[in-house]
């Protein structure tokens, strides 16, 4: 799959997140924002990218602390799915910043996974993805967000 093809795919299941968190927390959600992208190079790949990998290291930590809120089980599993795969898009976007850093150094190897030192402690401790609270999460996104981002969430 080429690049921009994944860009295009990790957009779309963006769309469909946006949607489903709008349905699940209905007049709590935030409004909706408007995207700074001040600090995107788009004649360079590698800030593209590297912006990319940012909004979905925050993305994935801040799913992981607001999970939970979600106090419906259908709505907890589903928003652990969305988890997922914002992960796997984290992931994704790392092995085109460094080709196939991912997928190559991470083989299945019998019942055991060969993973590089670094990845442990990348991007949360011991290999777990890092959790970040509702309050912790807007002073992050505000360089890319145009209004301020207040969180209805206590």
């Amino acid at each position: 799959m080429a690049e921009m093809d994944k860009l295009k795919a990790i957009r779309d299941h963006e769309i469909a997140h946006r949607e489903f968190f709008k349905s699940v927390l209905g007049a709590d959600r935030l409004k909706d924002l408007t995207p700074n992208f001040s600090a995107v190079n788009f004649g360079s790949k590698t800030s593209v990218l590297n912006i990319a990998r940012t909004f979905e290291d925050l993305g994935v930590a801040a799913y992981n602390g607001a999970g939970r809120f979600l106090t419906q089980d259908a709505n907890l599993t589903l928003a652990g799915k969305i988890v997922s795969v914002e992960a796997r898009h984290a992931a994704m976007i790392r092995d085109m910043i460094v080709q196939n850093s991912f997928a190559s150094r991470m083989p299945m190897s019998g019942m055991g996974i060969d993973v590089p030192p670094a990845v442990l402690t990348t991007p949360g401790k011991d290999g777990f993805d890092m959790a970040m609270t509702p309050d912790e999460v807007p002073a992050l996104a505000a360089p890319f967000i145009t209004e301020t981002i207040t969180n209805n969430i206590r």
